[in-house]
């Protein structure tokens, strides 16, 4: 190493030492104020005024734990018979009492009565469902039972009548049965006819809550409040209440109704699985013999099931689960939802959103559906029988070809543009103030039908029958109607401002836009300037008829006789023209831009002088003796196509192919020409751009 390499490294080693010095005083300092901020912090006054609060607090908790040690406690058991109060006067410990919050903590409470129980547990809830009594569920029951522990469910909603033990509510009934047979004598099923939500475990404690415990898992968030107690007088009334309770069977009931309906109080057997899925009929019965009222919180406005969570719903639905029938799904979002054949009769769906959902075959009678969105969804052949429809969206819906809806309450409604037909059943339906407008009703059978105040503007009443019904205050304006639409005696739809679609009608500067006028007679019609944007022509006839200035642009005309009609200065744009005659009639100045052709569009003797066809596909057409003067051809490709014949005289096809084209004697007089494509085009006798005839 060189003595200047031998001193650099020297001042190098000096001045890092000095850095380090400066920062050894640094680290120094900065300790000692470290040291004096934590002593300020540690000798705070309020640090002591904390302390003196906790000594405080923990006095008066000892002082309140003190007074509440021995006292009275006045328990009051209510029967549901004798609904008795009694006082107790002698000195007992304070029970203990907890809030249970919700479906996990229910089922906390649930398993750990399984745990603890040494004697016996009871368990009643109306509904057995495999989404509480899963696999882990049945392996704690089994768990408590090998320790010869008592096992007591009591269950069955009496308003479920002949459905009890059927159904979605009770899947979970198979396996507790088996259950049954596998240990006799200490697991037992008892058919209560019962809303109660409860459990005992020994005399240890209870639990009562909202919850349907054995029906839906601790997953779903609906909210739900309980309370478990070790109150032995709480405990041991919900035991005398559960052992004294009258016990029904599916057996016992129909000898009952077959014999005058005799009392069922000491039946004890509970229903066999045998008998459940055969006796469709069985309902419950009192005691007395008279059948039950429905319970108070299954109203025929709100069903009051166990809401059910719109996955867990799909799920159990692409599982093959099909029926669903009186199932809670109030306000579920099920857009776009496959539930082709899915069995939802009396479900509430109030508010669900079942917009573009496919409901093809499904079954929905007497279900409620107030409120619900189902626009746009596709119902064919759905039983929607009985159904409450009222203020539902069904806009757009396709609702013909066998869709049920006899006896559906549809007031206040939304139908507009629903597609309706002779095939849709609404017979007995309810239609007050209903929205129709722009509704499809061909052909419907409306007959004696309570229309009043409902709304049939646009609406397409072609071949309807609307005899006896009540048309009071509906609204019919440029609604359509023809000569086979059949009205209530003394009705004059005219005044009522809809609009007769038959030959030779006089309907001018009218709104038809967006109808569907497919196969219509119109023929000598005037539709002058009339607003047919979007309109379905598909095979109408309208020869003759005066359609000059009219907006058919976005319009179907395939196979549409137009021959001969007036259709000059008409926009035609994006229309489609497949297979439409229109022979002989006057395009002239027609606006054909993006028009959709096709070979079996009939233009012989059209007249489409002025009109634009730039950019068009006109390939293999029959357009001889066509009248293109002053055409716009730009771009064109009219290749192969006839044009024999054809008056092009000033016609603009710079650009176009008209290879292959036939133009033998047709007039080019003046017309433009500049990088057409003519390969193979056959030009005999045509008159060419500067008036010489092609040999």
């Amino acid at each position: 190493m060189s003595n200047l390499e031998r001193d650099s490294l020297v001042s190098k080693i000096e001045q890092l030492e000095r850095q380090q010095q400066v920062l050894a005083k640094y680290i120094n300092t900065t300790k000692h104020q470290l040291d004096r901020l934590s002593s300020q912090f540690n000798n705070r006054p309020e640090l002591e005024q904390l302390a003196a609060l906790k000594v405080t607090l923990a006095q008066l908790h000892q002082q309140l734990d003190n007074s509440l040690a021995p006292s009275l406690v006045p328990v009051e058991v209510v029967d549901g018979s004798k609904q008795e109060s009694q006082q107790q006067s002698t000195q007992v410990q304070l029970s203990q009492y907890q809030l249970v919050f919700d479906r996990a903590g229910s089922r906390a409470v649930l398993l750990e009565a399984l745990e603890q129980a040494q004697e016996r547990l009871i368990i009643v809830c109306p509904w057995l469902n495999r989404n509480s009594i899963d696999a882990d569920l049945i392996q704690r029951f089994r768990d408590c039972l090998d320790r010869s522990c008592r096992i007591e469910i009591g269950w069955g909603h009496l308003s479920d009548r002949s459905r009890i033990g059927i159904g979605w509510r009770y899947n979970a009934l198979p396996d507790l049965r088996q259950m049954e047979q596998d240990y006799p004598g200490l697991f037992r099923l008892k058919l209560l006819g019962t809303h109660e939500k409860f459990l005992v475990c020994d005399s240890a404690f209870a639990m009562l809550g909202s919850h349907n415990l054995l029906t839906s898992s601790a997953s779903n968030a609906e909210r739900e409040v309980g309370i478990c107690t070790t109150d032995i007088h709480i405990i041991q009334g919900l035991i005398n209440r559960f052992d004294g309770a009258k016990v029904y069977s599916a057996q016992a009931m129909d000898e009952s109704i077959t014999a005058s309906l005799v009392a069922l109080a000491d039946v004890e057997a509970p229903l066999d699985a045998q008998d459940i899925g055969k006796q469709p009929d069985t309902i419950l019965v009192n005691p007395d013999g008279r059948e039950t009222d429905r319970d108070t919180d299954d109203s025929d406005e709100d069903s009051q099931e166990t809401l059910v969570n719109t996955e867990e719903f799909l799920r159990r639905y692409n599982n093959k689960e099909r029926d669903f029938a009186g199932i809670n799904l109030s306000g579920a979002n099920l857009n776009c939802a496959d539930l082709n054949r899915a069995k939802l009769n009396k479900a509430n769906l109030k508010g669900a959103n079942l917009s573009k959902a496919n409901l093809t075959n499904a079954e929905l009678a007497a279900a409620n559906l107030d409120n619900a969105n189902i626009s746009q969804s596709n119902l064919y052949q759905t039983n929607l029988s009985r159904a409450k429809l009222r203020r539902t969206n069904l806009s757009g819906a396709k609702l013909h070809n066998g869709t049920n809806l006899s006896g559906a309450n549809l007031s206040g409604a939304n139908l507009s543009r629903a597609s309706l037909s002779s095939y849709t059943n609404l017979s007995g339906a309810n239609l007050t103030a209903t929205n129709l407008s722009g509704a499809d009703l061909r052909a419907a059978r409306l007959m004696n039908m309570d229309l009043s105040h409902a709304n049939l503007s646009h609406a397409n009443l072609l071949g309807a029958n609307l005899e006896g019904a009540n048309l009071q205050n509906v609204k019919l304006q440029e609604a359509l109607y023809n000569t086979n639409t059949v009205f209530p005696d003394g009705f004059d739809p005219i005044k009522a401002g809809a609009y007769l679609i038959t030959h030779n009608v006089s309907l001018p500067n009218k709104n038809l836009a967006g109808s569907n006028l497919m196969s219509a007679e119109l023929s000598g019609a005037n539709l002058s300037r009339a607003n047919l944007v979007g309109t379905n022509l598909n095979g109408a006839a309208l020869i003759q008829a005066n359609l000059n200035g009219a907006n058919l642009s976005q319009s179907n005309l395939d196979y549409t006789n137009l021959s001969a009609a007036d259709l000059r200065g008409v926009n035609l744009m994006h229309t489609s023209l497949k297979g439409t005659n229109l022979a002989a009639a006057d395009l002239s100045g027609s606006d054909l831009r993006k028009a959709v052709f096709s070979e079996k569009t009939r233009l012989s003797g059209t007249n489409l002088s002025g009109v634009n066809l730039a950019g068009q596909d006109l390939q293999k057409l029959n357009m001889s003796g066509v009248n293109l003067t002053g055409a716009n051809l730009c771009g064109t490709w009219l290749c192969f196509s006839n044009f024999s014949g054809a008056n092009l005289t000033s016609a603009d096809l710079r650009g176009a192919d008209l290879g292959g084209t036939n133009l033998e004697e047709a007039n080019l007089k003046g017309a433009n020409l500049t990088g057409a494509a003519l390969d193979g085009a056959k030009l005999s006798g045509a008159i060419m751009p500067d008036g010489t005839v092609h040999d």
